[in-house]
């Protein structure tokens, strides 16, 4: 079952959401979620759709850039520093 763009009729995304945050958080594997969320295909066709769309990084990204405008700095960091 591939994820054609269209919403799974009936879906609650936030059961979606959480059930991606639970895989993320106790490193089960998708077929092992709990009956509570929705169908772990689903959960994956939703996961590799936003995925693909860049909708994760736009969710790190967008508040990260609030807070820096919100301290009186550029939205986007001018340079970074890794230190190992």
């Amino acid at each position: 079952m591939g994820f054609s763009g269209a919403a799974h009729s009936g879906t609650d995304i936030r059961e979606v959401v959480n059930a991606v945050f639970y895989v993320l958080r106790g490193g089960c594997q998708r077929r092992l979620l709990p009956k509570d969320f929705p169908p772990y295909q689903t959960v994956y066709d939703y996961f590799r759709s936003w995925r693909l769309l860049g909708t994760w990084e736009r969710l790190h990204d967008r508040p990260r850039g609030d807070v820096r405008e919100a301290h009186g700095r550029n939205r986007e960091p001018s340079a970074g520093i890794i230190e190992s």
